[in-house]
């Protein structure tokens, strides 16, 4: 009681939950915790449903569900992950190059990003750029 007159922010165990579950609820509140859940598992939801649309092979339908999931969160390794294999099965090499240097801001470090984004590269007809993809000076 004394912390709580001084202002202190009271941090709700387990235990306090499973005894006084209502005490949950004004901190919820405050952190807009219910709109945040909603917001992923409808995000999760747009992602399934584009990987169901892939195996049915409706890869357009797939990628515009990917699209969708990027606007919302557009540093989302799974979605990135998931629009890049959708683009690559529609054979949309500027979608795709965009797609892996997206994932290559997010995941640097990724050597599998870098090796995709190269190969999508040289694919487009674009092996100047393969190079800095690869983490290599440009080529002359």
């Amino acid at each position: 009681k004394v912390l709580k007159r001084r202002g202190t922010r009271i941090i709700l165990g387990l235990r306090d939950v499973m005894d006084e579950p209502r005490l949950l609820e004004p901190e919820w509140q405050r952190k807009k915790a219910l709109p945040a859940l909603r917001e992923f598992y409808a995000q999760q939801a747009r992602i399934d449903l584009g990987r169901a649309l892939e195996a049915q092979g409706r890869i357009d339908e797939a990628i515009a569900q990917y699209r969708r999931c990027r606007e919302i969160s557009p540093r989302d390794p799974a979605v990135l992950v998931r629009l890049s294999a959708a683009l690559a099965e529609r054979g949309d090499l500027t979608g795709l190059i965009d797609a892996y240097r997206a994932l290559a801001e997010v995941v640097p470090d990724d050597p599998r990003v870098r090796v995709n984004l190269g190969t999508a590269y040289v694919r487009s007809g674009q092996a100047e750029d393969a190079a800095p993809a690869l983490g290599h000076p440009r080529l002359h």
